[in-house]
């Protein structure tokens, strides 16, 4: 494998970032947080030290040295709390974005889901080290990532052997091909 530098004139980009939070104050039946988090790109044009020009928003980017950019991206979290006792939920929005390396073929958007309970132990112990025991599952629903499927040149989908392109997946947006994640966390601090 050779790597090799691009020289890339600028890039111009605008979009816009969007971010909201509200909490309830604790009731005696806990207390409720809510965030969610997005980001449009409305536009990516890269201009090449040729002087050529390629508007890469809504693309996988294969061909050039920037990550994927489709339009939105977005995560939302809901977390209630009670005592020692802390349950969050989230979700994880990618845009549908188009396939460069294979004639601009669509790639699906991808949702996920995420989930945990966490134990906060220094509450129970009233002792100056704390410790938090958190139990939970990324992509919980097991949601496999969109696949790279592969176009003709004529905008015809290819079937049989050669129909996706490899490693069959775009890693670099955010999608995990490990699928369920169930993982346990301890932190004690000292």
């Amino acid at each position: 494998m050779t790597s090799a530098y691009t020289n890339v004139g600028k890039v111009i980009a605008d979009g816009v970032d969007l971010s909201a939070t509200y909490s309830t104050p604790r009731y005696r039946f806990g207390a409720l947080s809510l965030r969610a988090d997005a980001t449009y790109v409305g536009r990516f044009d890269a201009y090449g030290a040729n002087g050529v020009v390629s508007h890469d928003v809504g693309s996988r980017n294969f061909n050039n040295n920037f990550a994927p950019m489709p339009h939105w991206r977005a995560t939302a979290r809901a977390s209630w709390s009670m005592g020692v006792h802390e349950l969050s939920l989230g979700a994880n929005y990618t845009d549908r974005y188009r396939n460069d390396q294979d004639f601009n073929a669509p790639i699906s958007s991808f949702t996920t889901m995420d989930w945990q309970y966490a134990l906060h132990l220094e509450q129970l112990f009233r002792g100056k080290n704390s410790t938090l025991l958190a139990f939970g599952m990324n992509n919980a629903f097991d949601t496999a990532p969109p696949a790279l499927a592969r176009y003709t040149s004529t905008g015809t989908l290819v079937v049989g052997a050669t129909a996706i392109d490899r490693p069959g997946y775009d890693a670099l947006s955010g999608a995990n091909i490990q699928g369920r994640i169930i993982y346990l966390r301890i932190k004690q601090t000292f």
